[in-house]
């Protein structure tokens, strides 16, 4: 097996969410009901949701991550993600997760974690 086929293994959406969050967000965003997720827009590099009363953006080009939850608020310095933005991950197609989730990984500091209401 090449070393490629052996990274893509090793490096799913549940491995890349969990080198963002812990278990315990991990956990408490699988468990919500895929029914609190409204996937808005759906593009290459770009995401807009609505999960509860909560909105994100996912912007690839730009390399920013904009939510309006307070624990996104309290971990977003630490560029850590919430239950909302991992269930967001969890379901839209995985290649598209993988390639968000991956870039945000390798290139963390390029990467903006804003408050929604703060435009960018």
């Amino acid at each position: 097996m090449n070393l490629m086929a052996l990274s893509d293994i090793r490096s799913n959406v549940e491995d890349f969410l969990l080198r963002l969050t812990d278990y315990a967000r991990f956990e408490r965003g699988k468990n919500i009901n895929d029914s609190e997720l409204i996937i808005k827009e759906l593009l290459e590099g770009r995401i807009k949701a609505r999960i509860k009363k909560y909105t994100i953006e996912v912007d690839l080009q730009r390399r920013l991550l904009k939510h309006d939850c307070n624990d996104w608020r309290k971990g977003r310095n630490k560029k850590r993600i919430c239950k909302h933005v991992v269930k967001l991950f969890l379901m839209i197609p995985k290649e598209h997760s993988k390639k968000i989730l991956r870039d945000i990984v390798e290139n963390r500091d390029d990467w903006g974690f804003h408050d929604w209401t703060v435009h960018v």
